[in-house]
């Protein structure tokens, strides 16, 4: 957890929990405190590619795999975004976004 948004009104504190199984991948993100709206990112490299189809979507993985993807509590989406490996260089990639419906947001990655 981490209280590094104290200086907002309701001086709210994010706390987030992993659960890692054989495959399985959970993250639970809480809000204690009052706020008005929170968002959460996960980025990907640009070799993978994201697909949203509201609360789930998968997760396309050059080997071939794919990885499921759900979430409870939120509202998602996707976004894009850059990544600096090194000075100068820039490679566009994607990030999945959710906006919490309430203080709880959860997201399970799943894959066979």
């Amino acid at each position: 957890s981490h209280d590094g948004y104290q200086r907002l009104a309701g001086h709210p504190t994010h706390r987030r929990v992993w659960s890692l199984g054989d495959k399985l991948f959970r993250v639970k993100d809480s809000i204690e405190g009052k706020f008005r709206s929170a968002i959460v990112r996960y980025y990907f490299p640009s070799y993978i590619a994201v697909t949203n189809n509201g609360l789930h979507g998968l997760l396309h993985i050059p080997d071939g795999l794919a990885v499921r993807w759900s979430v409870k509590g939120g509202t998602a989406s996707i976004g894009d975004s850059s990544w600096h490996p090194e000075f100068g260089v820039s490679t566009p990639n994607k990030y999945l976004e959710v906006l919490f419906n309430g203080p709880t947001v959860e997201i399970e990655f799943v894959w066979n």
